[in-house]
């Protein structure tokens, strides 16, 4: 009887008992952000029927704790989750730090003997100095006795140089080896700092069982630098465009074979909805300036972008390993294989995609303010293309032509590339003074501008070329612009451009004139900016 009532006061006790565990997890799966990353890691538990305290403990310092995520299997009912931070944990070591203590250790025993060593024989060295200079002040030294002791000198002080050279090279090569040892623990002591958060969990069971737990949460100290390698083999052929992923991470753990997405996603903290506040207006007080003055205050200057912007929003600006899924607001690359990256910040390249873009070529000048000439690629369909902002390495015909950035803040419908400089193409401005003038009439000052472009085209092939120039533009209505002569280009008001379109055959040449007349009051002096 004492003994089946000792049963039951043993079974009330167990199921009543809350138990506290330790579950190791490890990471499993890893969604990259720009700027952070979703990770998901797995445990597995043996519960026993009742409460149940589990720990998971080495988790980053750099996680949102506001993104915590758990879920757990087989009958297993989740109460509570307590986040906190384990201070002690930097006083642990691990198996690989006490070896690294033990190796330091018996280093510096070895390093503290040899510099002992060392300076014994500086001592005894210092001696033999002093004893060579003390003589027989009575008696005087006899020639025996005078060359038994330069022997002894030289010997002597021969074997202890030797000594103290081969001794320093070892403190110095012990004092490199500690070095090393002390690097790589602070490297182990900063990754031990950096887990120091733990989750406690208060866990009901139905019966006792074997669960699995997955924790996902999103950390920071991670993310990836997309850029781009654009390849153009021909004027005939597609442009081939590569996008790269670098990925780094440095949240104190390892990700070791983990199934690997990479997005273009950027989470933001703050996903309020703007409000829009009233708008107020007032009349301001005028400080009795006069209207030239007004007039002067409300004259802004011209955008100082380049006039291929200026006139139609244009801007000159390997085999992947993922399978590429387009989500409501973002990309994911999926990558085909795990993948390991290491808690050290330490950027590792992966190619996440390849395609082939339709794009038609053309040459692109603006000699007022370079007489290079451009060759441009403009990429059909790229809204299709998921570009990011960020750098782009450009190839052609197998050289690498320089970089470029790519701004997906683009409006129109073919995106033009620059590919670099043809060195083949030559253009020349030139101002014609023969038909440029100034002259004063009655009341007005008219000022005369020709220029002229010489183009020739010195490639293996016909070319497209688009030439772009200027006329100033008047903010003022007492200053009056007229186009006298534009050679068939296509002109702007708004922006003050002239556009040129040209197809010049190979060894081909091309003049183009240009001019332009400014009247204004004879009494006022003009400022070009």
């Amino acid at each position: 009887m004492r003994q089946l009532l000792l049963i039951i006061f043993l079974g009330v006790f167990t199921n009543g008992y809350c138990q506290e565990k330790t579950v190791a997890t490890t990471p499993t799966d890893v969604t990259v952000y720009l700027r952070s990353a979703k990770v998901a890691e797995q445990g597995k538990v043996s519960l026993l029927k009742g409460k149940n305290t589990l720990k998971i403990k080495n988790l980053s310092n750099y996680i949102d704790s506001n993104t915590y995520q758990i879920g757990l299997s087989n009958g297993a009912t989740l109460l509570s989750v307590t986040p906190a931070t384990d201070y002690l944990k930097a006083d642990e070591f691990t198996d690989e730090e006490k070896e690294l203590i033990n190796q330091k250790e018996t280093l510096q025993v070895s390093l503290e003997i040899k510099q002992a060593t060392e300076k014994t024989l500086a001592g005894e060295l210092n001696l033999i100095e002093e004893n060579r200079k003390i003589g027989n002040n009575e008696q005087g030294w006899t020639s025996t006795q005078l060359a038994n002791l330069a022997d002894f000198y030289a010997k002597r002080t021969l074997e202890i140089h030797k000594k103290r050279i081969g001794l320093k090279k070892e403190i110095s090569d012990l004092k490199k080896k500690i070095g090393k040892i002390n690097k790589q623990l602070q490297e182990t002591s900063s990754q031990r700092n950096e887990n120091r958060q733990v989750l406690t969990l208060e866990v009901e069971a139905s019966r006792n069982t074997t669960a699995t737990l997955l924790l996902t949460y999103v950390v920071n100290n991670a993310g990836w630098q997309p850029y781009y390698d654009i390849r153009a083999k021909s004027l005939e052929d597609p442009l081939s465009l590569v996008v790269k992923g670098k990925i780094y991470q440095n949240t104190g753990k390892d990700w070791n074979q983990v199934a690997m997405k990479v997005s273009t996603y950027l989470p933001k903290a703050n996903q309020n909805r703007p409000i829009l506040n009233p708008f107020f207006i007032r009349e301001q007080p005028m400080y009795n300036r006069s209207e030239d003055d007004l007039e002067e205050v409300v004259m802004e200057a011209p955008s100082v972008a380049n006039s291929m912007q200026m006139r139609k929003g244009a801007a000159l600006a390997d085999v992947a390993v993922t399978q590429v899924v387009e989500q409501q607001f973002n990309v994911a690359y999926e990558l085909n294989s795990p993948q390991s990256i290491a808690s050290t910040g330490k950027g590792q390249t992966i190619i996440l995609d390849k395609k082939e873009v339709a794009a038609d070529y053309v040459y692109h000048s603006v000699p007022k303010l370079t007489e290079e000439v451009f060759l441009l690629a403009n990429i059909k369909n790229w809204q299709s293309l998921n570009l990011m902002l960020t750098e782009a390495n450009i190839y052609f015909e197998g050289n690498f032509i320089g970089k470029t950035t790519i701004n997906p803040n683009y409006t129109k419908d073919k995106y033009p590339l620059s590919l670099g400089v043809d060195e083949r193409i030559v253009i020349k401005r030139r101002l014609l003074d023969n038909l440029s003038s100034k002259r004063t009439l009655s009341s007005k000052k008219v000022d005369n501008f020709a220029y002229e472009m010489s183009i020739r085209n010195n490639g293996p092939k016909a070319i497209e070329l688009e030439i772009l120039d200027q006329l100033p533009i008047s903010q003022n209505n007492k200053i009056e612009v007229g186009k006298t002569e534009l050679a068939g280009g296509d002109y702007d008001k708004g922006t003050g451009s002239i556009l040129w379109k040209k197809s010049i055959a190979r060894g081909g040449t091309e003049k183009i004139q240009f001019s332009y007349e400014v009247k204004y009051p004879k009494e006022m002096v003009l400022q070009y900016y």
